[in-house]
């Protein structure tokens, strides 16, 4: 966060990030990898339309590119993309706890951390993503990130 004087902020908690699905995602059934996950079709959320992030330095370290799609201004509307689509989308997963279990999509842990990191855009936070291992495993019909 910028040094300003009309500027302050508070840690107020922290998440873990999900990848939402529908549960009857193609990407839902046999064995997840991250290879898989690159393949998928993607939606991501951002208030300025950043098409590009962390998953995507995440997956490069892997030599993989994703496809997205669009880029919607929140959590809220991209799970009611996801969950009319093909799409999968990372979010927050006690944040959007509620609504992805309204609109009956599946959360995957993903594989690699994300962390706030300083940005050079003033008022904003940066992610930045470290990968953790290559591949992932299936738990039942929900991808496992983790």
């Amino acid at each position: 966060m910028p040094q300003r004087p009309e500027l302050s902020h508070e840690v107020a908690g922290s998440d873990r990030m999900v990848l939402a699905l529908r549960k009857d995602h193609p990407a839902a059934r046999g064995r997840f990898t991250v290879a898989r996950l690159a393949a998928t079709v993607h939606v991501t959320v951002s208030r300025g339309g950043r098409l590009t992030g962390p998953m995507d330095d995440a997956l490069a370290v892997h030599g993989l590119r994703r496809t997205v799609v669009a880029s919607l201004p929140s959590s809220a509307a991209a799970l009611e993309v996801v969950s009319r689509s093909d799409a999968v989308v990372v979010v927050a997963e006690r944040a959007c706890r509620p609504a992805l279990r309204r609109l009956g999509l599946s959360p995957g842990r993903c594989r690699w951390t994300c962390r706030p990191s300083r940005s050079s855009s003033p008022g904003t936070t940066a992610t930045t993503a470290t990968p953790r291992t290559p591949g992932c495993a299936a738990r039942s019909a929900r991808p496992c990130m983790r």
